[in-house]
């Protein structure tokens, strides 16, 4: 029997979906990033479902790295799909994306569809990402991400605040500003969220999504 890994904070929707699994799927759930390094630790999963949105840990697919590592592939669960999320998503290297909202059939077909090595999105949303090479989201410190999720959460924010929010000087964030404006080809704060969003970028990345990962050649 196959072993799926479930990593959901939402224990009734886990329940929900560990019970529908059941026949055919040996489910372990963990709610949280710790729950989840403590059952790769024991055994090997041949499919993660991962909810993009960890209430607790923020966004879910900060995970993806661990999960590769143990050569696990991953079908992402969300409630709100959205372009820009199943854009991320793709980018990123999961396999497939599945609505919450959708029913159990949906998840299932993307179960199968990941185990014949095929990628389980909307077929117009793949198409559009695999021929858009202009869209991959470049290179980004850890540090740049985290200025890029303080402004596409609030707009308008000064450099001494964001400096306070980070604990680094004014000076240190223009110069990452100007490097963020160098990576994205734009000229000003506006145009950067415009691009970072048309790109992917949605509001709740976490920083570590981005940090030292050097983009798939």
């Amino acid at each position: 029997m196959q072993n799926l890994l479930l990593v959901d904070d939402h224990q009734l929707i886990a329940q929900s979906i560990s019970k529908a699994l059941a026949p055919n799927f040996r489910v372990t759930s963990a709610r949280n990033p710790r729950e989840m390094r403590e059952a790769l630790k024991k055994e090997s999963f041949s499919i993660a479902l991962l909810d993009l949105y960890l209430a607790d840990d923020g966004d879910g697919l900060y995970l993806m790295p661990e999960l590769q590592k143990a050569s696990t592939k991953v079908i992402i669960l969300s409630g709100t799909a959205t372009e820009s999320s199943l854009r991320a998503c793709i980018k990123l290297g999961a396999h497939g994306f599945v609505d919450k909202a959708h029913n159990m059939q949906n998840l299932l077909d993307a179960i199968e569809a990941v185990n014949a090595d095929h990628l389980a999105y909307p077929p117009q949303v793949l198409a559009q990402v695999i021929q858009e090479s202009n869209n991959v989201i470049p290179h980004l410190t850890e540090r740049e991400t985290k200025i890029l999720n303080l402004l596409v959460n609030e707009p308008t924010p000064s450099n001494d605040s964001i400096a306070q929010a980070l604990f680094v000087s004014p000076g240190r964030i223009k110069n990452c500003l100007t490097c963020l404006f160098e990576k994205f080809a734009v000229s000003n704060r506006h145009a950067l969220l415009q691009e970072a969003k048309r790109r992917g970028y949605f509001t709740g990345m976490h920083p570590a999504r981005m940090a030292n990962k050097k983009p798939k050649k």
